[in-house]
């Protein structure tokens, strides 16, 4: 039975990102130096170094330069400080991004000069290139400049921008990415000073930070480059690629502090607690324990018994807690759209109420062995053994499995009829659109398609479409997903794995197994040993074989988290 109720709880801190804090740990960034010659030389000294090489341009961009490096230099000596850097720390340009240009001209034209925005800009941009100033890696994100990495590499660093260059692929370097890529180089040196090989791991992580998630490939493509050449540590990440949304493996104190607790002294004995257990459970064990204990435990007692503030609980707050256990708070989405809270029963309350219990147990055995360390936090366990049976909720699921398992066998064939043909529809539209040229229209199965007049990416055709409503069709998502449906439908109903199994699937399940006599290659999918402790192979049909095959036979590389496995996750995710 489910009852609408009005419950708000304080969300609950996010993991996302902590291996990249642990890594900028590990690799610290380097930070702006205090003043360095270029910065401390005098304005005539400054003007002087401009108009020689390798500074020096063409005439006419030469002469827009020097009129707004000179406005410039005028408008930073009216700010305090005893360097160029420190007086464009005290000025506005720092924290704005477009009104300082126009403060500055206004400035200009007060004492009878007149230079453009332009020329404030170009200026600007001359003065990054001497050295003279150095403006924060957050400057250079919300003030993108196309010259600035085509000047960078020509004044400070032409050798190490060729050597990038000499590792890159040159259909990287063509595209929109690796353009991107050498800019980022070039801001690293434009605002931490020195030169490509100075560029280091915290660095890139710290521009990481600071880049949108959707943008954050130009980093992992200047990172990747400046790997190749060997100059970060051999510990260093193999790659950037999704390290600002994985949690990674964090402390005890960052596990339990997701939760907010109140009571610091309680918050200290689960830290305590959780550390003791560390050597001896894997970490998804931990993280798991942790929700219990500092969740679903400690902080339901919080948020509803303020007033209790050790472990020994009253009864009636010990048992007020089981009884709320026994239900969870989840979201439902109405008919009209909007959402609310209800209550339904919670399945793992057993398994809570018995970390719970065992978390009590420890600290009164261990409090026998070091009495000053656990003695104060030895108190009475508020869950019975007997509460702790899961014989009746194990019956009940089963219940409920096989009741799923009756309504939904007789629907099975229409579910991989359905889930073939779509598989076969999307491939037909992908296809077609492969063959259409660069800017036509196209029809296919009834629908017609407008295909982009480029794909944005050197040397590869456009993956999208617009369909007669005006709306972007990707093609090629299409196709992937219902690949994957189709995939993970045949694989679950000829060989009965768990879910658990399927996921664990990856790039080097497909084997392949030569016929003795014959000599012909089987493609087989091997699916490794789990609870029953045996290997089961099965053939692949000859579609998953070339999906996973370039032209001549040869697989691809994987990535580092395997992409069938990845892929089949984000599938159950949406399915469910």
């Amino acid at each position: 039975m489910i009852t609408q109720i009005d419950v708000s709880r304080k969300p609950t801190k996010s993991l996302a990102g902590s291996e990249a804090i642990a890594l900028l740990e590990r690799f610290p960034a380097r930070t702006r130096a205090a003043d360095w010659p270029a910065t401390m030389e005098s304005r005539e000294g400054v003007i002087e170094r401009l108009g020689q090489p390798p500074l020096l341009q063409r005439r006419g961009v030469q002469g827009t330069r020097m009129a707004g490096a000179r406005a410039l230099l005028l408008w930073l000596e009216s700010f305090p400080g005893g360097t160029w850097q420190q007086r464009w720390e005290a000025s506005s340009a720092e924290s704005s991004v477009i009104s300082w240009t126009e403060e500055a001209t206004a400035w200009a034209r007060g004492i009878g000069r007149h230079p453009s925005l332009s020329s404030i800009q170009s200026g600007l941009l001359a003065l990054i290139c001497a050295d003279v100033i150095r403006p924060s890696l957050s400057w250079f994100v919300a003030n993108p400049s196309i010259h600035l990495r085509r000047a960078i590499q020509e004044s400070r660093d032409p050798e190490g921008f060729a050597r990038v260059e000499s590792v890159a692929s040159p259909d990287i370097l063509r595209a929109r990415w690796g353009s991107t890529a050498l800019t980022i180089i070039a801001q690293m040196i434009g605002s931490l000073g020195g030169k490509v090989e100075d560029i280091t791991v915290g660095d890139l992580l710290l521009r990481l930070q600071l880049t949108n998630k959707d943008r954050t490939r130009p980093v992992r493509i200047a990172y990747g480059w400046l790997r190749e050449l060997q100059q970060f540590p051999s510990n260093a990440p193999t790659t950037l690629r999704n390290i600002a949304v994985r949690s990674g493996q964090v402390s005890p104190e960052a596990l339990v502090d997701r939760y907010h607790l109140r009571c610091r002294p309680v918050r200290d004995v689960l830290v305590a607690y959780l550390t003791e257990r560390q050597p001896n459970v894997d970490y998804n064990t931990l993280k798991n324990l942790s929700s219990m204990l500092a969740n679903n435990f400690w902080a339901d007692i919080e948020e509803h018994h303020p007033e209790v503030g050790s472990l020994h609980l009253p009864r009636e707050v010990a048992s007020a807690w089981k009884e709320r256990l026994a239900m969870k708070t989840v979201s439902r989405r109405r008919p009209d759209g909007t959402v609310t809270k209800v209550l339904q029963p919670r399945h793992n309350a057993v398994g809570i109420k018995s970390a719970v219990r065992a978390f009590y147990l420890d600290i009164a055995q261990w409090a026998m062995d070091e009495p000053e360390k656990w003695g104060p936090w030895a108190a009475p366990c508020p869950v019975r053994e007997v509460e702790c049976s899961s014989k009746k909720s194990d019956q009940r699921q089963k219940t409920q499995a096989r009741q799923r398992t009756r309504e939904r066998l007789p629907v099975l064939p229409t579910l991989v009829r359905v889930a073939d043909q779509r598989l076969k529809e999307t491939t037909v539209r992908l296809n077609a659109l492969n063959n259409a040229a660069l800017g036509s229209t196209f029809t296919v199965l009834g629908e017609d398609f407008s295909v982009p007049p480029g794909s944005g990416r050197s040397g590869r055709r456009p993956t999208r479409a617009w369909d007669t409503s005006g709306k972007l069709r990707y093609l090629d998502a299409e196709e992937r997903r219902a690949f994957f449906a189709w995939a993970a439908i045949e694989i679950l109903r000829h060989t009965g794995i768990r879910i658990e199994e399927l996921l664990e699937l990856g790039h080097h399940s497909i084997i392949s197994y030569r016929i003795p006599g014959s000599n012909e290659v089987v493609p087989l999918l091997q699916i490794a040993p789990s609870k029953t402790d045996q290997e089961r192979l099965a053939s692949c049909y000859p579609r998953t074989r070339r999906r996973t095959q370039r032209r001549g036979g040869a697989s691809p590389p994987s990535r580092r988290n395997d992409c069938c496995s990845s892929k089949l996750r984000r599938e159950r995710a949406r399915l469910e």
